[in-house]
């Protein structure tokens, strides 16, 4: 991708980015979005997978893990988490549910997408130190509520708010993650340096 593209889609995603940006990034931009929809409804679109390769792509201070690797997506120690908004009927609205953290070990990349909001989404660092704490013993560790209309609310948000990021953010390497050689560090700052620009 070249950098005149990477900085308009950063610069779309930081400001109101929606599920049809992240497809875009992935070349799916010409589509028709009701027909991706159902591709993404019925599964034949991995929203997980699309996360993860976005997340690549603005990432160049590290590289994907090896196929099957359980504890994390890429070498610096960090996971990619997706999540969609679906109905409740025990709150009467809408929630996500942020579970399969069980063998994780360092931050959480997460991108939440409100459907309800013509699929606007949020975006999340969650250091270990933070998710470390949450019960194991459940599927769904983290839990959050959003309104009929698809917008954030309850306790949960406001507690979280904190990790609350723009995607530009969701892309840098963390302060808990260490450095495995000069080079990685070095991209890294190239990478500081070219979101600063």
């Amino acid at each position: 991708m070249k950098v005149s593209e990477r900085t308009k889609f950063i610069k779309k995603l930081d400001t109101n980015p929606t599920l049809f940006d992240l497809l875009a990034i992935r070349g799916y931009g010409n589509h028709d979005q009701d027909l991706l929809l159902q591709y993404i409804n019925s599964g034949e679109i991995a929203m997980g997978a699309i996360w993860e390769n976005v997340l690549t792509e603005f990432m160049p201070f590290t590289e994907q893990s090896r196929l099957n690797c359980i504890a994390q997506d890429w070498e610096d120690g960090t996971d990619a988490k997706f999540v969609m908004t679906s109905i409740n009927d025990d709150i009467k609205g809408l929630n996500t549910s942020l579970g399969g953290i069980k063998n994780k070990t360092g931050t959480l990349r997460v991108c939440i997408c409100s459907r309800q909001d013509n699929y606007r989404l949020y975006f999340m660092l969650i250091p270990y130190s933070v998710y470390s704490k949450w019960p194991t013993n459940t599927q769904s560790p983290l839990k959050l509520a959003f309104d009929k209309q698809g917008k954030p609310k309850g306790s949960k948000w406001q507690e979280y708010s904190g990790l609350i990021v723009p995607f530009s953010m969701v892309c840098i390497q963390m302060e808990e993650v260490v450095f495995k050689d000069k080079t990685v560090k070095s991209k890294y700052l190239e990478l500081l340096k070219f979101m600063a620009a």
